[in-house]
């Protein structure tokens, strides 16, 4: 049996006051809009056994289904006497209540019994008796859930439909406006940035593999680590529930007279200003250079993934101090240019390469289920992000952008732009995403009306690396670019 949350409401008028909401449910009350009760329910005085439903979609909170009565109260409401006399208004016209429940869901059908009216009727009565009295209008009464059942078919009312009443969706108050807050130079091509999730710190990871962190609160800027060989672009990402590491992808170029070069994710340990090499495989095992480019903790921080340009995702986890990666063949010979995890960290999301076509294929950590070619995308991917409840994919490529519903792989929206996107990512409320592309151009879309509201060309001199959100601080941004600057940002 299915049980549903259920608010008492009234519409009606008395002697001096026309028609309005009465009682409404709490939350409607706390928003504000109780008048809108009365602008959807209405109709003509129907049989006793007989009710009326009517959705409510797009409300500012949430879509609802009404199920409502329309009769003629008696004296005996209102405690006057005779229990059969219809009461009036001030010009002798019969006086109607609007009587009924509102669900926090959209419904097409649901069973009701005669039980839940007379319960709602007893609720509704003494804000009624008080309304009787007053020549001026006062704000709604508010009422408490009670729990409906689902009854069987048995003794239930008939039900007549009603069109839903559709409101027009609200305009988001973000209006896309940014404002340049502070920017840092540094001395070599910034590759990634990440924010700590205390927002105290942001690591910069250069293109010739220095590790800085930059003390925002000081504003001191310190390298952590400088490789022997720089020469390889590559990620950085903090973890989210022990900011003390860091870790990034670094690579030693093969030079004359050197060793075999290898790839390898650095591990460093703020606690302790130490570092640890996660070498599980070696470039003489995979043919090609330039192996390694993405890194990223799990939201959860007990994962590290890492991904190669030969199709292989390795995965370190916290619980074994990182020791030993486990490695997945996802795809042999193509390059998972980016990977990110769902905000559950269960999944790896990947977004692989294949003959001028980009795929996303995900890996479950828990289950070790891999699914190949989850979302065929319509150019190569350079970027991926996920909304923070889940809900959409954002593909960043070399033709342009996409918007996908992550459940269903449907295809929300698409748009060519002119130069390839190097950086996307959501806001943390999941009202916006930026992307920025390899002319140092910044856009900013608006997910709820699937348009651009605003576009910053030349925000860097070249190409955009990194779009990171401030954790603590929802409307500001860092970005970094090519031109060796990392900037941030306040959204308005």
């Amino acid at each position: 049996m299915i049980k549903y949350q259920a608010w008492p409401f009234l519409v009606s008028r008395n002697l001096y006051v026309d028609y309005r909401t009465i009682v409404a449910p709490d939350f409607i009350c706390s928003a504000k809009i109780a008048n809108l009760l009365a602008q959807a329910a209405d109709g003509e005085i129907i049989p006793e056994n007989t009710v009326y439903l009517r959705k409510i979609l797009n409300s500012q909170v949430g879509n609802l289904t009404l199920v409502f009565r329309v009769f003629h109260p008696t004296k005996a409401d209102i405690q006057q006497g005779d229990i059969k006399e219809k009461i009036k208004d001030g010009f002798g016209r019969e006086i109607c209540f609007i009587e009924g429940l509102v669900i926090r869901e959209e419904l097409e059908y649901i069973n009701i019994v005669s039980a839940n009216f007379e319960f709602i009727h007893h609720q509704v009565l003494p804000a009624y008796q008080e309304f009787w009295h007053i020549n001026q209008p006062v704000p709604a009464v508010e009422s408490i859930a009670f729990e409906l059942e689902n009854e069987s078919d048995h003794n239930s009312f008939n039900i007549i439909n009603l069109s839903p009443l559709i409101l027009k969706k609200s305009l988001p108050t973000i209006q896309g406006k940014i404002i340049k807050v502070k920017d840092k130079d540094c001395q070599h091509q910034v590759s990634c940035i990440d924010f700590s999730a205390d927002s105290k710190y942001l690591a910069i990871r250069t293109e010739n593999q220095d590790l800085y962190l930059w003390d925002l609160a000081k504003d001191q800027y310190n390298k952590l680590y400088a490789p022997k060989h720089k020469d390889f672009m590559s990620e950085v990402s903090f973890n989210p529930l022990k900011n003390q590491y860091i870790a990034m992808g670094c690579y030693s170029h093969p030079r004359l007279n050197q060793p075999t070069p290898k790839n390898y994710v650095l591990l460093f340990d703020l606690s302790s200003n130490n570092y640890k090499e996660l070498t599980y495989f070696w470039q003489q095992e995979l043919g090609e250079k330039f192996s390694l480019k993405t890194v990223n903790f799990s939201p959860n921080g007990l994962y590290l993934a890492s991904a190669t340009q030969q199709g292989k995702l390795l995965i370190w986890q916290e619980q074994d101090n990182y020791e030993k990666a486990e490695v997945l063949n996802i795809h042999n010979g193509y390059p998972i240019n980016c990977l990110i995890f769902t905000p559950d960290s269960k999944t790896v999301i990947c977004g692989v390469n294949q003959d001028n076509q980009g795929y996303i294929t995900l890996y479950t950590v828990p289950s070790h289920i891999q699914s190949l070619n989850y979302i065929h995308c319509l150019s190569l991917i350079n970027k991926l992000a996920i909304s923070p409840d889940g809900k959409y994919l954002a593909v960043a490529g070399n033709s342009g952008f996409e918007l996908w519903d992550f459940a269903t792989q449907n295809r929300l929206y698409s748009q060519v732009c002119d130069h390839p996107l190097t950086a996307i990512n959501f806001n943390s409320t999941g009202e916006i995403i930026i992307w920025g592309d390899i002319q140092g151009k910044l856009t900013v879309f608006d997910i709820q009306r699937k348009i651009v509201i605003s576009e910053y060309p030349d925000i860097h001199n070249d190409a955009i690396t990194a779009i990171v959100f401030n954790p603590r601080i929802s409307q500001q941004f860092a970005t970094s670019g090519l031109d060796q600057k990392v900037k941030f940002w306040q959204l308005n």
